[in-house]
This record gives structure tokens, C-alpha cells and sequence, in this order.
């Protein structure tokens, strides 16, 4: 068996990729890493690194979550948010049983995280009607997101490294 180039590898790989994941990956990793930008205002703890989702979470606070909830699309994150994914011992990955309550700013972007992981470590047989209807969810939550921080004095500059290096 012949191993193809790693240039075919990629092209196969992207031109196979819905354009919603690749959205919804591409601007929550951003997020992720404008977040880290803003110094230890929304990361963890030393040494764990990452983002406090509940940080940023009460950083957006109600209004943001109102903002959400009054978005057609965007409120699915709220009224069906997504599973978490566990590593039971000896079935492997399994969704838990109920999804954790989404009822705060903090809790959609902890949901958020949930299905950049679901879709990341999860299955890769094939973009389920789930996934895609938690991704639209997550690209509509992350839209209000960016209008949210580029309207706010104290988080413009989180929608300034979105767009900025």
C-alpha cells in the first residue's frame, strides 16, 4: 500500500468538510485564543492551562445571555444543549445521560466547549443531525458573541484579536 502525499491527504480532508464545522472551529478556536490574550482575565488558574469558561461566562453576563435566548437559532443552545462526552472503563467514549443545564452566559460558553469536544474527540463516522444542529447552534451563539464583545468598552478588545494578529 502506497501512502499519499500529505498535500492529497489535505485537500481530500478539506474538500470533505462541511463548511459549518469548519466555521464553528475555526472562529471558537479564535475566541480561545483571544481570550488567552486578555493576560489572566479569563484563564485558569496556574498551572492548568486554558480558558475559565465561567470567567468569561460572568465577564458576558445576563444581557449577553438575554441576547442568546432572544435568537431564534442561537437559544437551541439553551433548550438542547449538547451532551458531554465520558471515557467509561471498558466501553470507551459514551455521551452522558442528561445534558448539564444551560441557564447562565457561563453555561453557553461551557456548552460551546462541549461541542468543540463532542465533535472533536467524538465519532468520526460522519457529521450526525446532532452535531450539525449543535454547530449551526454554537456559529449562532458565537455570531451574537462577537457583536456582544464589539459593542462592549471592556470586551472590544477580545473582538479586536479576532480579526487582528
Amino acid at each position: 500500500m502506497t501512502q499519499d502525499s500529505w498535500g492529497k491527504v489535505v485537500a481530500t480532508l478539506s474538500a470533505q468538510m462541511d463548511a459549518a464545522p469548519t466555521q464553528f472551529f475555526s472562529t471558537f478556536s479564535r475566541f480561545e485564543w483571544a481570550f488567552g490574550q486578555e493576560g489572566e482575565t479569563f484563564t485558569l488558574k496556574p498551572p492548568s492551562p486554558g480558558i475559565s469558561w465561567d470567567k468569561v461566562g460572568q465577564a458576558f453576563g445576563g444581557k449577553f445571555y438575554q441576547l442568546v435566548k432572544a435568537d431564534v437559532e442561537a437559544s437551541r443552545i439553551i433548550a438542547d444543549p449538547p451532551k458531554a462526552i465520558e471515557n467509561l472503563t471498558g466501553l470507551g467514549l459514551r455521551f452522558n445521560a442528561t445534558p448539564p443545564r444551560c441557564g447562565d452566559a457561563s453555561a453557553v460558553f461551557h456548552a460551546l466547549a462541549r461541542i468543540r469536544n463532542n465533535f472533536f474527540h467524538g465519532w468520526k463516522t460522519g457529521l450526525e443531525a446532532d452535531d450539525r444542529q449543535h454547530i449551526a447552534d454554537g456559529n449562532a451563539v458565537l455570531r451574537i458573541a462577537y457583536e456582544f464583545c464589539d459593542n462592549h468598552p471592556q470586551l472590544q478588545t477580545v473582538s479586536h484579536h479576532l480579526m487582528y494578529i
